[in-house]
């Protein structure tokens, strides 16, 4: 709804007083700034000028005194330059485009109105005026949360109730006033339209202007310490996730909870480059952001080459069909079960309660201590103690023990030393030398004899069909549950952690106290929650346990047919100590309609709405040939360019075939435009025109998306139909798919109105 020429001039002069007391502020901050610079100067050109040599005894108490208190000085003036650096960044950041929303609140009771301007930060003038609200502030809610009429928010003080009598959004840019209107309805597509139709980036921007009532609702999540949110493709998921870890370092930030008590679990690296301008663009700086497999590569070093997630999607998608292929499948479905990890568990329980064997320890003759007695310190003695802690105690008392029969055995050297033809030097002292090296050689064997090895135990559980076959008692195993045991135990043997084997070994590795939790994290953040195993969850929780918990995902792009189905349910109950909630979101706001109504048709169900944004169906072109099919590739991607599409991914199903095509690309275009190849160890994203496999797109977005394989033997597998739809919903505004003699099944199942259909020839 358009404002009066009145009320817009009002809107001017208020934007030009805020400017105004930004730049003000501004310049104060950069003048106080620099004058604490030179005080810092002045102060340590005095203490290095000024201050006498220290005596090495320190007995000087004066001076003692003296050069404490110019250390102190010299680090409240370096406070001073942080905080003032800290607020310099925000107002810079407000400078450009102060606020974006305003809500006029009537609170019961009172007789006049709060008019609040919302923007990225707080401002606060001379006269302590609030001009502008910081978007995380409990009054904001009113603006993302109401239409006009009856409201209500909550705050520290309780619920505050009264009456929303004004919405308007603003466009403002380089401090200019692009646009103003009043919105009686909660944030909709007037906003939201401009927003979805911009052309998509290298970097995720933030969606402060345009969060929705449900989104919001997420991102101000007080009540529980586990909340758990599905939502489909383009629902925002990962930006929510980014907004509520800004909102987070606001809300406790009296609480002493920073950047640094925060971890985000990202699917690679490519995806940690790819969001890592949000939480600076709201003001923060940036949490510490990771993957499960940079972890794992963490906690499981050795020799052993360890398999990721995607080389494993790779062996799936492109390895030959035969009986290790599907023995191989089989074992990942039963690693990622709830049922193997109760073995696991089981196993960790025998360990502790009765699985070291234990034997006597002797010395060149002498008799150190007996197994048995080994055991009872080990589970008996020690027993409520971790079991590295175990070790290490029961090392200590043996070290002990020793040293009595140090001076016997020393005796013994100097008698056979002695007593030898071919020695003529000090037998003393070499006596002593030959006592230590055999003493460190009986000191490395008992650190090695009590010390529990994850990777050779898991081998045992792996080899050991009897004891494994004794642990499941009572669950039902595959019936191929031998020959999975053995395929695993000869890709450890032959030195490979398959990605399969990386949780067991995790697990154990923690249970056994070789790993440590992390208790200085106080939240993590999970995206693309449908990746993790129950199993994985459970780890997580113990690395964690002082940590609240936001998982995010969609179970429809569980790319890994393989992967056991993820059940949201069983991760609240691995979570069961602590309060959780699923929240589920709706509405997708990626894809244009039509793209989004032939998304829906591939999966084959209907649960979600999306928002109106018109655009051109799905195209979907055949060729003659494989060769036709690349020049059809290359004239789609002029066309994308012409209709204005900034970023485009070619998305291939393999990471082999991705690099025929990019050489393809590279070839013909001759380098007339950047073509970027995406690969899995890489770290950073480009926009442009992006070549990748199907498994490194999820969770990325292009303007435009085209499919190279889509002929009926690429995409044939009922597993694959939640991949081949995560890869379709990558696109924003336009989507081509490619194929040569017939089309996958999951296109030929679509109603043909929903696309258009076109030859290359």
């Amino acid at each position: 709804m358009s404002i009066s020429v009145e009320e817009r001039s009002y809107e001017e002069k208020r934007l030009k007083k805020t400017i105004d007391t930004i730049k003000e502020q501004l310049s104060k901050a950069e003048d106080d700034i620099e004058r604490a610079i030179n005080e810092a100067k002045e102060i340590k050109k005095s203490f290095w000028e000024t201050q006498p040599i220290v005596p090495e005894s320190m007995s000087d108490l004066n001076t003692i005194v003296d050069i404490t208190q110019n250390v102190h000085a010299v680090k409240r003036e370096q406070l001073r330059q942080d905080t003032k650096n800290v607020a310099i960044k925000k107002l810079k950041k407000l400078l450009s485009s102060p606020y974006f929303g305003r809500v006029d609140f009537l609170e019961q009771g009172e007789s006049s109105e709060d008019n609040i301007y919302i923007g990225v930060g707080t401002l606060i003038d001379d006269d302590y005026e609030m001009l502008i609200y910081d978007w995380r502030a409990p009054v904001c809610s009113l603006f993302y949360d109401n239409e006009e009429g009856k409201a209500s928010y909550r705050c520290p003080e309780g619920t505050i109730s009264g009456e929303v009598t004004l919405r308007r959004q603003f466009g403002i840019s380089k401090g200019h006033l692009d646009y103003v209107f009043n919105s009686s309805l909660k944030i909709d597509d007037d906003i939201l339209q401009k927003t979805l139709s911009k052309s998509s980036d290298e970097k995720m921007k933030t969606i402060i202007t345009s969060i929705q009532k449900e989104q919001n609702k997420i991102i101000r999540d007080e009540d529980n310490s586990v909340l758990i949110v599905q939502g489909p493709a383009g629902s925002g998921k990962t930006s929510i996730a980014l907004h509520r870890v800004a909102y987070i370092l606001y809300k406790y930030a009296n609480k002493n909870v920073t950047s640094e008590n925060v971890v985000i679990f990202s699917p690679n690296e490519i995806f940690n480059d790819y969001i890592s301008g949000v939480l600076p663009e709201l003001g923060e700086n940036n949490v510490y952001q990771t993957t499960f497999m940079e972890y794992v590569r963490n906690s499981l070093s050795g020799n052993l080459r360890i398999e990721d997630s995607n080389e494993q999607m790779e062996y799936i998608l492109s390895a030959k069909r035969n009986r290790e292929y599907y023995l191989r499948k089989d074992n990942i479905t039963f690693k990622t079960s709830v049922l193997f990890a109760e073995i696991i568990k089981r196993y960790v329980d025998y360990i502790e309660r009765d699985g070291v064997k234990f034997t006597d320890i002797t010395f060149k003759g002498f008799l150190i201590i007996k197994g048995e007695e080994i055991k009872s310190l080990f589970y008996t003695t020690y027993s409520k103690w971790p079991m590295d802690h175990r070790f290490k105690e029961i090392i200590q008392d043996i070290e002990q023990r020793i040293k009595p029969v140090e001076k016997e055995r020393l005796k013994q050297i100097e008698e056979e030393l002695s007593e030898s033809d071919d020695f003529y030097d000090d037998v003393q002292a070499m006596s002593r030398v030959k006592l230590k090296n055999e003493l460190q050689d009986l000191k490395g064997y008992i650190r090695r004899t009590l010390s529990i090895n994850p990777l050779r135990s898991y081998k045992n559980l792996l080899s050991n069909h009897k004891l494994f076959l004794s642990l499941a008692e009572g669950l039902d195993l595959p019936s191929n549950i031998k020959e999975i045991l053995t395929q695993s135990f000869n890709f450890l043997q032959s030195g490979i952690i398959k990605y399969e084997d990386i949780t067991p070994l995790l697990y154990i590795n923690y249970a056994l106290g070789c790993e440590r939790a992390m208790n200085n994290i106080k939240y993590v953040i999970i995206d693309e929650a449908q990746d993790y195993s129950p199993f994985q969850y459970l780890i997580i929780k113990k690395l964690f346990p002082k940590a609240g918990f936001t998982i995010l995902g969609d179970i429809n792009q569980s790319i890994n047919p393989n992967v056991n189905t993820l059940d949201y349910n069983i991760i609240a109950d691995i979570f069961g100590d602590k309060k959780s909630s699923i929240m589920n979101l709706t509405k997708s706001y990626r894809c244009t309609t039509e793209i989004s109504n032939f998304t829906r048709e591939v999966l084959k169900t209907y649960d979600f709405e999306n928002t109106y944004r018109q655009g051109e169906k799905p195209k979907v072109v055949q060729s003659l040939n494989e060769e036709g099919k690349m020049e059809a590739v290359i004239k789609d991607i002029d066309e994308l360019r012409a209709a204005g599409m900034e970023s485009i991914g070619i998305i291939c199903r393999t990471a082999s075939k991705a690099s025929k095509v990019y050489k393809h690309l590279m070839k013909v275009r001759n380098n007339e435009e950047e073509i970027f190849l995406l690969q899995k160890d890489d770290s950073e994203f480009n926009s442009g025109v992006t070549v990748t496999p199907s498994y490194l797109a999820k969770g990325l977005e292009f303007d435009g998306v085209i499919i190279v394989d889509g002929d009926e033997g690429d995409y044939k597998e009922e597993g694959e139909r939640k991949l081949f739809y995560t890869i379709c919903t990558r696109a924003l505004h336009m989507l081509h798919i490619h194929f040569v003699n017939k089309p996958s099944r999951f296109i030929q199942d679509i109603d043909p109105r929903l696309y258009t259909s076109s030859k290359s020839f």
